[in-house]
């Protein structure tokens, strides 16, 4: 059965990428620039000017920002149809997913982790606020995120060591979402159902009056899930390997957004439930008891003003995330294990910046956390034994430093440093330097060096149960990382950027079997070295297409047995086009992904794969609503991703194709 979801024929993959490109040759000679607004306006100097928040903690242009940055902004979620926000950074280059059907996990540039419960090599911010929990010190990428991507405006991806400005986490990078103004909202409503008894509905409000900015948001979604086929369980007693009525899921989110003069109040909440298919940690296959639950929830108020030469901003947040799970036994065990795990904290910041002797912009900054409520219970009911019950609490304080200094109109040095004192028990000092030269009107070379830390979650140094043991001796991970950086214009309406990088990561926590018990248990043994090339093109045209593609090469290895890593591409290539169609009447969003082989935790090897999204968007139907259908993996290509620890498969099978039909109205 393996076989049905490995790669077929190089030609097929060539095809993927190229029918869109002739496509669009087509509609160029087609369309008339005459009708309607120019969507292809955007010059050269548009591409090369765009603002980025994240990569200084300052607006800046991305040709000044000492990083390859990525944005991908409200109008490429709507032309693609992305559903979630693993869905946007797929599209991103470098950046791939695998979806274990619990979650969706992020791999950088051929690094991702492989242990259940592993915590992602970035930081994830919305509006700047923290989202990497206080457990797990996880980043949610799927459903569980509690932000709708419909009330997306950007998201900023700053590649690098960011641990020189964020701290811990910012391992390859930082991911900021901005979030839509209530000025720009006015009040809208969304429904949209699909493939496996998918729906979804929105109501947001937004509006401006007097001093006061507001915006209002709330939605649902629901789903039957799919049915998997899963050789690993191809027995009479676990139902011939079928997992039907197990994969459904569930989530609610609310937003408000509240702004009066320097301040802004943002709270979020939003809980997710979901039906795990894949029977993890030794769990009973195709047992509707087999489940998660996700909430998050956050209050954040923030302060920005300028006085004279100072930018004084701060803010002041609180933080709440529960997760429950419940794994029965197999062989219709009437056991169930339970995990109960519950995190609350509040934090702060204060950060001032002024530009000294002209040429200096100084940045500098406090950050505290205090983790009130780090709680883990774990334990077995009918009969009730208990495995864990552990309640603690921690502090994270860290103080930065940032200087850009502007050499010359063409050269400047951007310097920052942090250091922090994590748990009590890590503490690290994370350097930043970067070199930016802008040669030429339209060329910048950048050079950047770094190194950044990820302390050992309370998960991860404290979580027992029948399977595992704690170890609460971890120390953290850290990378030096190196990029050399060449952004270059192509006449008027192209832009291409090339990256070459480095990355080496020492203390890496990985699972290992304790002999003493047989028990799995974490620990620092791990190193690993990535290197490689990445390309970017981006273009607009005069009549209305435009796109990108970029290719990343990958060369992950483990350092000590000098082996590649597992789940590791070595290719990836991607492509997105976008062309109105039918005198600019509908709108063609078209996304192919390539994804070169990989091996699984065994040693197998997964074919390569690609997959192709298609999108097409009507818009300002009668001048209020706008109607989409998306077709997901559009021509049914059945493959599979690699598979964790905690699963018997060495290989999970993905979605098939999906449709999704959506209705978007506004008053």
């Amino acid at each position: 059965m393996r076989g049905r979801y490995v790669c077929g024929p190089r030609y097929r993959v060539i095809l993927c990428l190229l029918v869109p490109l002739l496509t669009s040759c087509i509609v160029v000679g087609q369309e008339s620039a005459q009708d309607g607004r120019d969507l292809g306006d955007a010059s050269l100097e548009t591409l090369m000017s765009v603002e980025v928040y994240s990569a200084s903690k300052h607006l800046q242009s991305v040709r000044d920002a000492p990083s390859f940055v990525s944005i991908v902004t409200a109008e490429d979620i709507r032309t693609y149809g992305y559903r979630t926000l693993a869905d946007i950074l797929q599209s991103v280059p470098g950046f791939y997913v695998t979806d274990d059907h619990q979650y969706s996990d992020l791999g950088i540039r051929g690094f991702m982790r492989t242990s259940g419960f592993s915590t992602p090599p970035f930081l994830l911010l919305v509006d700047g606020h923290r989202i990497n929990d206080a457990i797990f010190e996880d980043a949610p990428i799927s459903r569980e995120l509690p932000l709708d991507v419909d009330l997306i405006e950007r998201v900023e991806v700053i590649r690098g060591p960011g641990s020189s400005l964020y701290g811990a986490n910012a391992v390859f990078g930082v991911v900021n979402i901005v979030t839509r103004r209530g000025r720009d909202l006015g009040t809208e409503v969304s429904a949209e159902g699909g493939s496996f008894g998918t729906g979804k509905g929105r109501v947001s409000y937004g509006h401006t009056f007097q001093h006061w900015e507001v915006l209002l948001s709330g939605s649902f979604y629901g789903s039957a899930g799919e049915t998997f086929y899963f050789p690993a369980f191809d027995t009479p007693q676990t139902n011939n390997g079928i997992a039907r009525g197990v994969d459904d899921e569930s989530a609610d989110d609310f937003l408000v957004k509240v702004s009066h003069g320097h301040f802004t109040f943002e709270g979020v909440y939003g809980i997710r439930g979901k039906g795990i298919p894949t029977a993890p940690y030794g769990a009973g296959f195709d047992d509707p008891r087999t489940r998660s639950t996700d909430e998050a929830a956050y209050g954040d108020l923030s302060y920005d003003r300028t006085f004279g030469p100072w930018a004084v901003a701060g803010r002041i947040s609180l933080d709440h995330y529960r997760f429950d799970q419940t794994l029965p036994y197999p062989d219709g065990s009437p056991t169930v294990n339970v995990s109960n795990l519950l995190g609350q904290w509040w934090g702060g910041e204060l950060k001032l910046s002024r530009a000294v002797l002209e040429k200096h912009l100084i940045t500098g900054g406090l950050d505290f956390r205090d983790n009130f409520h780090q709680n883990q219970l774990n334990y077995d009911v009918n009969p009730y034994t208990s495995y864990l019950a552990d309640d603690r609490s921690s502090t994270v304080w860290a103080g930065y430093l940032q200087d850009e200094y502007s050499i010359t109109s063409k050269l400047s040095l951007n310097v920052a440093l942090r250091h922090d004192h994590y748990y009590s028990m890590v503490m690290a000092t994370s350097p930043r330097v970067a070199l930016i030269v802008h040669p030429w009107e339209h060329t910048s070379f950048k050079l950047v060096a770094g190194e950044a830390f990820r302390a050992p979650s309370v998960f991860e140094l404290y979580f027992a149960s029948p399977l595992n043991e704690s170890n609460p001796y971890l120390h953290a991970e850290k990378v030096r990382s190196g990029e050399a950086i060449v952004e270059q214009g192509l006449g008027r309406r192209f832009r291409l950027t090339a990256c070459a990088y480095r990355n080496d990561m020492g203390g890496l926590i990985s699972s290992e079997l304790d002999p003493a018990n047989g028990k799995s248990i974490l620990s620092n043994n791990d190193a690993v070295l990535t290197r490689g090339i990445e390309f970017d093109l981006q273009g607009k045209l005069n009549n209305g297409i435009e796109g990108h593609t970029s290719y990343t090469y990958a060369d992950a290895e483990d350092r000590i047995s000098q082996m590649g890593l597992p789940n590791s591409p070595r290719h990836l290539a991607k492509l997105n086009l976008a062309a109105p169609l039918l005198r600019r009447r509908l709108m063609a969003g078209w996304e192919s992904q390539y994804t070169s082989s990989r091996n699984t935790l065994a040693g197998n090897t997964l074919g390569g794969f690609a997959i192709t999204n298609l999108t097409l968007s009507a818009r300002h139907l009668g001048q209020h609503a706008n109607l989409s259908l998306s077709a997901y993996n559009l021509f049914d290509k059945r493959y599979s991703q690699p598979a964790g620890p905690q699963f018997l498969q060495d290989s999970l099978p993905q979605d098939r194709r999906s449709l999704r039909l959506k209705l978007e109205y506004r008053f």
